[in-house]
């Protein structure tokens, strides 16, 4: 996906090049015919890029060109770089007369280095980009107005597809109803020694399944649960993903608690107080201390931990971190979600719940509620026809249905069709299918768009980044144009 940055980055060296200080300083060392010929040549790469964009995912020829591409356009982007740097000494030097005052600023055996250096540098690129642009007529490349170059539109949002999605989850009644049973199942002992430890096995649950099926989700709806909250008194969610480390995972089971527990108990002015000091110190703890708090909040409760998303299969690990857990009162359970047979072995004490697909009936369900409008199905049953052969591609799979039926939202039936003929349903059984699937959904993204989502990509998984903060890096990176700037652009 690296590749969608390459647009931005190419229109970003158009603007620079046709910048009055960087023409000034061409001038004075001579090579402004060089710099024409080369935003020339990045202006004709642009107008393709979009095409190849697409064309890159299913042919490794396209994706060779524009690896290619992205070496020599970010050696552009590093030399106009030294440009930017000469322009603001342009600032700091004032004044109008520039020229005369950049000579004395440099020496003229300066000048005449920094202006062989230069001049070569944007020949060898530019070279580098005619030779990269030659090859493209083998692709047949077609030219595509890119969004920032359209008059401004309001990109149409999908949120309310995905407002009867967050609370209600289709097909997953019974499912729910046996990891319930399993949770809920008590022991002769629970009531005899309800204020007794835990004993020496610690029930372990496990929801195990391929990436999609829900198991998050499943696992949310029990955690919700009505009898889950009477039964018991301290529920706890941690996401472990694919870094094991005891530590790390037990600062997170304190934060979880602190949060639950700082919710019920302080006010409400004290809550960003207080509790993010509380929340503050855990972080700072050794694993001695940690471990001392961990069962002074949770000795005296019967506890669920529900650890979502662990990859670990390293048994002695899993074997350390159970030791710590064996706390709080007896009926205490853990419930862990993940894609693989071998972490639901070492870690449960029970067969694991083997996630399936959704039903023939509450696929084409789910993906009717995603696609259309209400009663639009019925009034469109040629379109209808053709959800259901797209539906068949999906192999049940829920988060694949809701990716498509996203994708199709108040599509024509040219992009149904289209979707239709991909042929998603090959490798459909294992991640590669859904990948495939979600691949498609973000083929079909704008590239503004593809830039932005791409960029999250330098966050750890899971991290929790401050959406401000996300929106500033974006502009600083030239992937956010503001609807001035496009006016001044025309």
């Amino acid at each position: 996906m690296a590749e969608t940055i390459l647009y931005g980055t190419a229109v970003q060296l158009v603007r620079k090049l046709g910048s009055p200080a960087l023409d000034e300083i061409a001038t004075i060392w001579g090579f402004k015919a060089r710099l024409q010929k080369l935003k020339s040549t990045i202006n004709t790469i642009k107008d393709v890029l979009l095409d190849a964009e697409e064309k890159q995912a299913h042919n490794h020829a396209v994706h060779g060109w524009l690896q290619r591409l992205a070496t020599a356009v970010y050696a552009a982007d590093d030399l106009f770089d030294e440009f930017a740097t000469l322009a603001s000494r342009k600032q700091l030097i004032g004044g109008s007369n520039f020229t005369k005052k950049l000579r004395t600023f440099l020496s003229r055996t300066n000048q005449i280095i920094f202006a062989i250096n230069i001049s070569q540098k944007v020949k060898t690129i530019r070279q580098q980009l005619d030779d990269i642009a030659k090859d493209s007529t083998q692709f047949a490349f077609i030219i595509r107005p890119h969004e920032d170059d359209r008059a401004p539109r309001t990109l149409r949002g999908r949120d309310q597809t995905y407002s009867f999605v967050d609370t209600e989850v289709i097909g997953r009644d019974d499912d729910k109803k046996a990891i319930l049973g399993m949770l809920l199942a008590s022991s002769s002992d629970d009531h005899d020694h309800d204020h007794e430890h835990q004993h020496d096995v610690l029930p372990v649950i496990s929801i195990v399944g391929i990436g999609g099926l829900g198991k998050t989700a499943l696992a949310r709806l029990v955690y919700n649960d009505s009898q889950v909250e009477k039964y018991f008194e301290l529920k706890l969610w941690v996401c472990v993903s694919d870094v094991f480390d005891i530590q790390v995972i037990t600062k997170k089971i304190l934060t979880s608690i602190t949060l639950k527990l700082g919710n019920q108990n302080l006010q409400k002015e004290q809550i960003h107080g207080e509790l993010w000091n509380e929340i503050n110190v855990n972080n700072n703890l050794e694993m001695e201390d940690l471990q001392s708090q961990l069962r002074n909040k949770v000795n005296d409760k019967k506890y669920l931990l529900v650890m979502d998303d662990v990859w670990n299969e390293e048994r002695e690990e899993w074997l350390k971190l159970r030791a710590l857990l064996k706390m709080g009162k007896v009926g205490s359970k853990i419930l862990v979600t993940t894609r693989s047979r071998k972490v639901a072995k070492i870690m449960g004490t029970v067969p694991p719940y083997e996630l399936r697909g959704l039903s023939e009936a509450n696929s084409w369900e789910l993906f009717q509620k995603m696609a259309f409008e209400p009663g639009q199905a019925q009034q469109q049953p040629h379109l209808a026809e053709v959800g259901r052969e797209i539906v068949k591609e999906s192999a049940n799979v829920p988060l694949a249905i809701r990716t498509l039926a996203n994708l199709l939202y108040k599509e024509d039936e040219n992009k149904w069709l289209s979707v239709k003929s991909r042929g998603l349903a090959k490798n459909h059984e294992d991640k590669k299918g859904v990948t495939e699937i979600l691949m498609l959904s973000y083929d079909h993204l704008q590239s503004p768009l593809k830039k932005c989502f791409t960029y999250c990509a330098l966050f750890p998984k899971d991290y929790e980044y401050d959406k401000e903060i996300l929106m500033d890096l974006w502009i600083a990176e030239g992937f956010i144009v503001s609807v001035d700037q496009r006016h001044k652009k025309r």
